[in-house]
């Protein structure tokens, strides 16, 4: 059983439980992160198997709000047809209001970082016909400026990372991989695309109008924080988080 403090943090009455919880968030904002990728590389193939899952699956104008895609899970259970957003006020009624303020900070603060290859995870506690269901919720920046936002049950967590995965046929199972990559910042994460694409310290530099010597700081703390040691490693880490000719 998961409850929340006054400070917004899920805690539960046993540290295992924290853990394997944090494992499982871990594998499933992964999985997520994947998913959405594939958004950007073969969008045919995405809206195929987002039709396909039982989850929310939407992508929304970050000023509106409005649903520009939605698949027929999540138009459904929020009730409202593409192009349009959900009522807030009803979620409102429904949805925990601390932990709801909370969250809307967490997205504003998630919008003004601008991260395009970070992840906003969270969750609220719903409402539904009288019984109560955590939500969880992760949403990211696609390249054309949208938010792509999944949501699920936490009753169905231990098997939605699992489940995407195996749609998706995914590669990489690592979950510490992920952690290191999550580690880094949003700069960091530009300068490991440009070092992963062939792009020089100096270019790099003058790309991201920085000092040569803080391009080479940089490229020393990514190198630590993703444990690699040479720049062969670096390429094979960014080619799994699919940062190879992103740019």
């Amino acid at each position: 059983m998961i409850f929340v403090k006054s400070s917004g943090f899920l805690y539960s009455y046993r540290m295992k439980k924290i853990h394997t919880q944090n494992e499982i968030v871990d594998n499933n904002s992964k999985q997520i992160y994947y998913f959405a990728k594939l958004l950007e590389t073969q969008p045919d193939v995405f809206y195929q198997v987002a039709e396909y899952l039982p989850f929310v699956i939407f992508q929304s104008e970050r000023e509106s709000l409005n649903w520009s895609w939605g698949n027929k899970f999540g138009l459904d259970f929020f009730e409202i047809k593409q192009g349009c957003a959900p009522d807030l006020s009803k979620i409102s009624q429904k949805a925990n209001a601390e932990v709801l303020d909370f969250n809307i900070s967490k997205i504003e603060n998630f919008g003004r970082e601008n991260d395009k290859n970070g992840i906003c995870s969270y969750y609220q506690l719903y409402n539904f016909e009288d019984e109560k269901q955590w939500v969880a919720t992760s949403k990211l920046i696609t390249k054309e400026n949208k938010y792509f936002s999944i949501s699920y049950l936490m009753d169905d967590s231990v098997g939605f990372g699992n489940h995407i995965h195996n749609i998706l046929d995914t590669t990489l199972s690592d979950v510490n991989a992920w952690r290191r990559f999550q580690s880094l910042s949003k700069k960091e994460k530009t300068i490991l695309q440009l070092l992963a694409n062939g792009k020089s310290s100096k270019e790099i530099a003058e790309m991201s109008f920085i000092s040569e010597h803080t391009v080479r700081t940089h490229r020393k703390n990514i190198y630590h924080k993703i444990a690699v040691k040479n720049l062969h490693d670096l390429i094979k880490f960014a080619e799994a988080f699919k940062l190879i000719d992103a740019f």
